[in-house]
């Protein structure tokens, strides 16, 4: 687990969301490249830095596995999605719940079904919408069908009265869809200035029906890492009236990426990731520029890998994810990032680590999941985190 990130590969170049699910069956107990269900939907080039997270073994998959990728807490309530196996290769959409006390498993009438769901938004407690290699809506009673062929989602943000999701096409093309008025429309992202040979969008934040914001990466020149030609660079787009547009991001080093974003004003969004040696990177847009901010690295090394982020005011964000297999957190106080280790859950094997987060107020949420396959929670209280157990098959 500690060989160097350049020499770490993912198992394989999936296209496709359901593809890399089902397939992470073959992957085997061996496997160093975790590859969540949001990472997978765009698939990155060959020669892209690999996180260092194992994913659970083909015997925790031919056991039960259960793997939570995206969350949404509007207010006191959350909605956690992912998927799960249940003695097979073919995963099942996964949709738990918090009601403010404890976790719940969601098994609402011909939903969920086969398929992965990589991220969740939800306006209100009301009106969600659920995305993957299908697209589902909540209306406060039951999810609804919207979309279920053309393109793979990997990620989501609702405002009340609209959603907007993002992710690629099968033929690998950036794009996105808004869901309003019961209506779901489709287009493409702005693609690079470079001849990009993979362009990954993996997170979008809008904080009103008509602004947002997306990030990712996308990797150009000849060969793979470490060839000094080839690089991969942050990505970020801006959606406003006149369309999707690339914005300047910070990209440090020949390889760099952008995982997660959040986005309190359409000047204020803050959006993490890594760099060429995992070490974790934090930006933030002030509405014209995006500048990078300095992060605590774990014991001075690199190997940190930063999956989600949620800012609940301009002097509150929370950004989550793993470091070596030890599920870490960063705050922001509205000057600096400052690193905290988050409780381990029951044998993790050294692997575990979050892959979403929601914050309001001074109250957040995190979900994940161990290296034994099994999904967690943890809450935090606004002075210290604990776990929250999450239903997990029998």
């Amino acid at each position: 687990m500690k060989s160097s990130p350049l020499t770490v590969s993912r198992c394989v170049r999936w296209t496709s969301l359901l593809a890399c699910a089902v397939a992470l069956a073959s992957c085997g107990p061996g496997a160093t490249s975790r590859v969540t269900a949001r990472q997978a939907v765009s698939s990155r080039s060959p020669g892209a830095v690999s996180m260092q997270r194992a994913e659970p073994s083909k015997v925790a998959i031919d056991k039960r596995a259960s793997l939570l990728t995206g969350l949404s807490c509007p207010g006191i309530t959350c909605v956690a999605v992912g998927y799960y196996y249940a003695g097979s290769a073919v995963p099942h959409e996964v949709i738990d719940t918090w009601n403010g006390s404890d976790w719940q498993r969601q098994a609402p009438a011909g939903l969920p079904g086969d398929g992965a769901l990589a991220d969740v938004s939800c306006a209100s407690s009301t009106s969600c919408l659920a995305v993957g290699s299908r697209v589902l809506a909540w209306n406060g009673t039951n999810w609804r069908l919207v979309a279920s062929r053309g393109s793979s989602f990997s990620a989501a943000s609702c405002v009340p009265g609209s959603c907007l999701a993002v992710g690629q096409r099968a033929s690998g093309r950036p794009a996105f869809a808004i869901w309003a008025s019961r209506r779901w429309r489709t287009g493409n992202l702005a693609l690079p200035r470079h001849r990009a040979q993979a362009v990954t969008v993996a997170s979008v934040s809008c904080p009103s029906a008509s602004i947002c914001m997306a990030v990712g990466d996308y990797s150009y020149g000849a060969g793979a890492m470490p060839s000094p030609s080839y690089r991969d660079r942050t990505l970020a787009e801006a959606w406003t009236a006149a369309g999707w547009h690339v914005v300047r991001s910070v990209s440090p080093g020949p390889s760099a990426q952008l995982s997660a974003v959040s986005c309190i004003a359409p000047d204020d969004c803050t959006a993490v990731g890594s760099t060429a040696r995992q070490f974790p990177l934090a930006e933030r847009w002030n509405g014209r520029s995006w500048r990078a901010q300095p992060m605590p690295n774990p014991r001075g090394v690199g190997y940190t890998e930063l999956t989600a982020v949620s800012c609940a005011s301009a002097a509150t964000c929370v950004a989550v994810g793993n470091y070596q297999g030890l599920p870490v957190a960063y705050h922001w106080n509205g000057r600096s990032w400052r690193l905290r280790w988050l409780p381990r859950p029951p044998a993790d094997q050294h692997s575990a680590g979050l892959s979403g987060v929601s914050c309001a107020q001074r109250l957040c949420m995190a979900v994940g999941d161990s290296g034994d396959g099994l999904s967690y929670a943890e809450q935090w209280n606004g002075v210290s985190w604990r776990l929250a157990a999450t239903p997990n098959p029998g």
